[in-house]
């Protein structure tokens, strides 16, 4: 007997993205070979559209980075941005640009801001 589940595929087909879990957002999985956040629905089995962060990435695309809730606030940790979606399955593809930069999402404006620090 297993204790994982299959769950359904996301609608955006995401890749070097990352998946949390808050009380408050549910399962959520991020960006990863596009801009798109979504949140998994348990009763429908499905994947809906959370969030976009196009709002503080400039590129197309936002990959390998590091992601975690603390106080139900999800947040992600650098990564890489550029242009090409099929960036990470050619081998000879640079991204535009590597991030330094904390995201997070905002639950007031329902956006993701960047992270001055405090």
């Amino acid at each position: 007997m297993s204790i994982y589940r299959k769950l359904t595929n996301s609608n955006f087909g995401h890749t070097a993205g990352d998946v949390v879990y808050s009380d408050a957002d549910g399962l959520t999985l991020i960006a990863g070979g596009s801009l798109e956040v979504e949140k998994y629905n348990s009763g429908a089995n499905s994947w809906n559209r959370h969030s976009t962060m196009d709002n503080v990435i400039k590129y197309k695309t936002y990959s390998q980075f590091t992601s975690l809730v603390r106080n139900e606030i999800i947040y992600t940790f650098g990564g890489y941005v550029g242009d090409s979606i099929q960036c990470e399955s050619r081998p000879n593809c640079i991204f535009d640009e590597k991030l330094n930069d904390v995201f997070y999402f905002d639950r007031q404006s329902h956006t993701w801001q960047k992270y001055y620090g405090r």
